[in-house]
């Protein structure tokens, strides 16, 4: 009964935790302003409390105090939607890029631009930042961008009989050494992602990596092109990888990647953030990073976007912070703070935390040839998109289903949904 419990309140609980700034009252006697701020990486370890400890900076400053919403992954965008309809929303939230177009949409977000002007940093963005652009107005600031490109372990490479100071730059090298790593061992894992409908929304991202890297691309200006060639030839490839019988099926995230922690896991397409947690975990793990082994340099990338509810109840104070969290000054430390070195400025992270941190840099050149995963022009339609794409590409890897075919299936039902 107690797990049963635990479970419930996980799943549909808020935890909320206040930060205090300040005194108990400014110098006119008034109360510190409490701002509610929704993010589910308040959960993540080490990332929740670097985001706690800007917070308590910021309200160490300027007498402010912060409510925190603390929602599970899984459940965020459902909550995040709920509390906005509810009339409920939020002061500052952290959107999912793949919720913003439909937040957007339906007029739950502060187009920020029309509070602050951001043309004082434009020359220094990245142009990752064009994507929280709708109508010519900014809907919210970059907190950070995951982009994807090679982690591998080269002591795996070199216990395969492989050159370990040269991972793969093909797919037909990729699939052969992923396979002679799990040959070499029955507890090594040659390639490790997701693929199963029950972590749909990471294998979507982890999939796409392998379409963009072959020049796809969901849709266009509006107009889905789940059944171009290049999509096909991407699906092909990443079946035979799938039946090399090197690659994880049907395994979690954490499990692989506690695989590849503990030195078992040979290759991962994932984001930085990994690394330095393989590394906190394991600091004597060799570790290493390039780019995707695929046609193309293209990448994907994932963006965490920091906005302001438009029925925020302490909109002034809300926007004020963003405002403050934008500055260069501020952004880097928080940048470096939680290891990522890739967001919303062209250089997001000092010149002196790159050489401290080499693995950084096939990212940071990643972010160069990065896209979101989210369908060109049809955002507000992502999670129905994503799902129809992913039904038909199992279709493929569980029964043999041919890759023309089921991707001219989905992109039928794709218009069908659309009309």
């Amino acid at each position: 009964m107690k797990k049963i419990l635990l479970s419930l309140l996980i799943a549909l609980v808020s935890v909320c935790f206040l930060y205090a700034g300040g005194s108990s009252e400014n110098a006119d006697g008034d109360s510190p302003i409490t701002l509610t701020v929704m993010n589910w990486q308040f959960n993540e370890a080490g990332k929740g409390d670097m985001l706690r400890a800007m917070l308590a900076e910021y309200g160490e400053t300027h007498n402010i105090q912060f409510e925190e919403i603390s929602i599970p992954w899984g459940s965020y965008p459902d909550t995040l939607f709920t509390r906005w309809a509810s009339g409920d929303a939020p002061d500052i939230v952290f959107i999912p890029d793949a919720s913003l177009a439909n937040a957007v949409d339906m007029g739950y977000v502060l187009p920020l631009s029309d509070y602050i002007d951001f043309s004082q940093y434009e020359d220094e963005f990245s142009p990752l930042i064009n994507e929280l652009m709708f109508d010519g107005k900014y809907y919210g600031f970059l907190s950070e961008a995951v982009i994807q490109e090679l982690i591998y372990l080269p002591d795996l490479l070199e216990e395969a009989g492989l050159d370990p100071n040269s991972p793969p730059t093909t797919v037909d090298e990729f699939i052969e050494y992923a396979s002679k790593i799990a040959a070499t061992n029955p507890d090594y894992i040659g390639y490790g992602t997701r693929n199963s409908m029950d972590q749909s929304i990471g294998w979507y991202s982890d999939y796409s990596s392998w379409a963009y890297g072959f020049g796809a691309r969901w849709a266009e200006n509006g107009v889905p092109t789940i059944n171009s060639k290049e999509n096909v030839d991407a699906l092909t490839a990443y079946k035979r990888m799938y039946d090399s019988g090197a690659m994880t099926k049907g395994v979690t995230s954490t499990n692989y990647r506690k695989a590849m922690s503990i030195g078992q896991c040979g290759f991962i397409t994932d984001n930085s953030s990994n690394i330095f947690t393989f590394l906190s975990d394991n600091p004597e793990l060799n570790v290493a990073s390039a780019p995707l082994p695929f046609p193309c340099e293209d990448s994907v990338t994932e963006l965490v976007v920091l906005g302001v509810s438009n029925d925020a109840p302490h909109k002034e104070e809300a926007v004020a912070f963003v405002e403050w969290f934008m500055a260069p000054e501020n952004y880097i430390p928080w940048m470096e703070s939680i290891s990522c070195p890739t967001g919303a400025y062209k250089q997001s992270v000092s010149d002196e935390w790159i050489e401290a941190n080499p693995t950084s840099k096939a990212f940071i050149e990643g972010a160069n040839h990065a896209t979101t995963v989210v369908p060109d022009g049809l955002g507000v339609y992502m999670g129905e998109f994503r799902d129809i794409v992913l039904r038909h590409m199992e279709t493929v890897l569980l029964n043999n289903v041919d890759p023309q075919t089921a991707l001219d299936a989905a992109q039928n039902e794709v218009l069908k949904m659309l009309e």
